[in-house]
């Protein structure tokens, strides 16, 4: 649990908490994000514990659960919303049916953690968010997994 003062307090601060960098937040990238998507990120974001980068999942049945985001297609298009502005990368494919595997995730702004248990290795942060702009996506999924609807 995090404790410390806050800076115009005397209270202490006590918990967890999602840090939002400022460079993050006053990116295009970052303001260009719809509202789900946003909702998405900080589910990511959550589960994040400083070690455990590129082994996040949000599927659609914590979704439902959560009430927010109800259905797949609604998700799918938060997490490509996501993926395509540069904040997460995916480090495994995942779908529907037979695999019974969920896709797999890691934020950008930090180092991918290595888990061989998953076969996830580690890769350094890329914080492609900072490329993306309007008419230039920071990556372009449809290229590295085309198979990806």
């Amino acid at each position: 649990m995090a404790r410390g003062k806050g800076a115009r307090s005397n209270q202490p601060i006590l918990g967890r908490f999602l840090a939002l960098r400022y460079d993050v937040a006053d990116s295009p990238a970052w303001n260009d994000l719809s509202p789900n998507a946003v909702y998405v990120y900080c589910k990511l974001y959550r589960k994040y514990n400083g070690h455990n980068n590129g082994n996040l999942a949000y599927p659609v049945s914590e979704s439902r659960e959560d009430g927010h985001i109800k259905t797949s297609k609604t998700l799918s298009a938060s997490m490509d919303e996501l993926w395509s502005h540069g904040f997460i990368l995916m480090t495994r494919y995942g779908g529907f049916g037979s695999s019974k595997l969920c896709s797999l995730w890691g934020l950008s702004m930090w180092p991918i953690d290595e888990n061989k248990n998953l076969g996830i290795g580690h890769r350094d942060k890329n914080d492609d968010w900072k490329k993306w702009s309007p008419k230039t996506p920071a990556i372009d999924y449809q290229e590295k997994f085309p198979q990806v609807q």
